[in-house]
């Protein structure tokens, strides 16, 4: 399936583009926001071909695509019509969402947009530190430290990058917040810390801190901007808010920030990762073998994202983490499997290749394709996995293994748990429970996980099946708005229609003056001659009925529309009704088009009608 089609039949399985309040990806989901949860059904997107899961957590409803997410996000963003992550209404289901959720959903959508250049900055910092202890580079070579500054300055400089990002999720002036960024970390305020000065702001004693590599301060920060600014946009006239809001701003908010947010927050932020590696203080080996062993189920629920204010607090307040060590693990076990399914599965098996190029994803870090493509479908190699997983993790335990350097997952993470004072046991025991995880899940799969090409049979069965329930349940279909006779929209007597300009549709030389709902959704638009009236379905087909030809001329005498804008209707519901003979009397065309004037975004329309035609009929079928 194309891409998109592939995000067309996601829209249209989630409630269509009018359930959507804002849509963001990963490496490999599509994160939405919906109005309404209960609009969605899981059942149907899971079995979309392309789609490898669903899962709803931190708010967010998830559609694991795996590898080709971008694409298929880049259509849906088209369709939506929107640009990336541009909120579609302020206007969301009011369900009870807890402040964890609230919270996780948040930091993520300030963390995802900075992961790329956080982790080739993380890989570069490992490469460099391979590179001086090899002695290939000199750490006094321009070469060096040229790199080494490129590697380091977002880590030094992250409360801007960083508020900038906090103020775009928070929807605030992302300047402002990135200047109180740039404020923690200016020189003379590091100098000034560095000196152990004593400073007050109008008798208040100042705490000073050093904020470079800090998380919590400027997200705070951008929370508090996000708020101010809208009392102060009401208090500004228009013509001094260019300059005027931003000055109140920075007056008032990086004071505050300097004086309360930061402190509470680093002290906050050290409670934190005090607590989680206090936990794995208690005893590395158990939590190695716990964390390293349910991780990809921590994954599958969505649950991973409440991992990353802990791994990222850990690396600001005390320069390296120990928990995503044990997590890392997880991904080599899933690479393992993949493999040995792959290796077991015969040349001309259909699994094969799906498992070898799962297996590179995992290898490069991305485990959604092999682990929902694969291991789940197949059960037995996903538990191999897990016993792989917590052999790892108990191998992470035993040596202490920590992470200096966030830098993605998978290969590219090696060069993160490189101490900067050069390699020691923990980064020998990390490549050594990695390879473990890697070689038993691999063994274990290969010889007891999976059994030749018997699985996969049924499996090809059942999705065949389930590929054409998911072909019915995502079609589109508009019932028949007025009983009468069906003639082809090209014979229409207006050019306008019968080329087809505002869409594909048809007409109806109505015997009876009633207009029916052809679908559950919404009245668009009435239009004020009462003549057409627009409609848009909860599915995202919007369509035109105009009652006659040349009807706008009469004013609105012969018709009486039932049902006013923004009104929800149920298909076969009486929306309208008008008067035949009077149309007909004044010298007027009855013949009514039917038109769906966004007929350019679904890939086909199939007129099915009848010649003569009641309400209660389908008349077309959209895909």
């Amino acid at each position: 399936m194309d891409n998109r089609n592939l995000a067309k039949k996601i829209l249209a399985a989630i409630g269509g583009k009018e359930n959507v309040t804002k849509v963001q990806h990963c490496m490999t989901r599509l994160r939405f926001r919906l109005k309404n949860s209960s609009n969605a059904n899981k059942e149907i997107v899971k079995k979309i071909d392309g789609v490898m899961g669903v899962t709803e957590a931190g708010g967010q409803y998830q559609v694991i695509i795996g590898n080709n997410v971008s694409n298929v996000y880049k259509e849906l963003v088209d369709i939506l019509g929107i640009s990336p992550e541009q909120v579609v209404e302020e206007v969301e289901e009011k369900e009870k969402r807890s402040l964890f959720n609230r919270f996780i959903t948040m930091f993520t959508g300030i963390i995802v947009p900075v992961l790329g250049v956080l982790a080739a900055s993380g890989v570069l910092k490992g490469l460099l530190v391979i590179f001086t202890q090899l002695n290939i580079l000199s750490n006094e070579s321009g070469i060096y430290q040229l790199l080494h500054i490129g590697s380091d300055a977002l880590f030094y400089f992250f409360p801007i990058i960083l508020g900038f990002s906090a103020a775009n999720q928070l929807k605030t002036n992302p300047y402002v917040v990135a200047t109180i960024g740039a404020g923690l970390v200016y020189p003379d305020f590091i100098a000034l810390y560095n000196e152990g000065v004593q400073l007050d702001f109008i008798g208040i004693p100042v705490l000073l801190a050093n904020y470079t590599q800090s998380i919590f301060p400027i997200i705070v920060a951008a929370w508090l901007v996000s708020l101010l600014e809208k009392q102060f946009k009401k208090l500004v006239p228009e013509a001094l808010k260019l300059m005027g809001v931003p000055f109140l701003l920075l007056v008032t908010a990086f004071p505050i920030t300097v004086l309360a947010i930061g402190p509470v927050t680093i002290y906050l932020s050290q409670l934190l990762a005090s607590g989680a590696n206090g936990l794995y203080s208690l005893n590395p080996i158990v939590a190695g073998v716990l964390l390293s062993g349910i991780w990809q189920l921590i994954v599958m629920v969505g649950l991973h994202g409440a991992f990353i204010p802990i791994i990222f607090n850990n690396l600001a307040t005390m320069g390296y983490d120990p928990i995503n060590a044990m997590l890392t693990v997880s991904v080599f076990a899933v690479a393992g499997s993949v493999l040995g399914v792959a290796l077991k599965a015969k040349k001309k098996s259909q699994i094969k290749p799906v498992a070898n190029a799962s297996a590179l994803s995992a290898i490069l870090g991305v485990t959604e394709p092999g682990v929902y493509g694969i291991l789940v479908p197949l059960k037995k190699p996903f538990i191999m996995t897990v016993i792989a997983g917590s052999i790892g993790g108990l191998i992470v335990g035993i040596f202490e293994s920590v992470q200096y350097n966030f830098a993605g997952m998978g290969i590219f993470s090696i060069p993160g748990f490189i101490s900067p004072d050069g390699i020691h046991s923990g980064f020998i025991g990390f490549l050594i429970a990695i390879t473990a995880a890697f070689l038993v899940a691999l063994i274990l799969t290969y010889l007891f996980g999976y059994k030749e090409d018997i699985e996969l049979s049924k499996q090809s069965i059942k999705q065949s099946n389930e590929e054409k329930e998911v072909k019915q349940a995502v079609e589109k279909v508009v019932y028949n708005p007025i009983n009468g006779k069906v003639i082809p929209i090209s014979e229409v007597n207006d050019g306008v229609f019968s080329s087809e300009t505002m869409g594909k549709g048809f007409a109806v030389v109505p015997n009876e003056g009633v207009v029916y709902a052809p679908f559950d959704g919404t009245v668009v638009n009435v239009f004020h001659t009462k003549h057409a009236i627009g409609l848009l379905s909860n599915t995202g087909v919007e369509l035109i009925i105009h009652i006659g030809l040349n009807t706008v001329e009469l004013n609105g005498e012969p018709f009486n529309i039932l049902v006013k804008d923004g009104e929800q209707i149920k298909q076969g519901q009486k929306i309208g009704e008008f008067d035949i003979e009077g149309i007909k009397a004044k010298g007027y065309d009855v013949t009514t088009p039917v038109v769906i004037t966004n007929s350019n975004t679904f890939s086909s329309i199939s007129i099915v009608a009848t010649e003569e035609t009641k309400e209660k009929e389908i008349s077309v079928r959209i895909q």
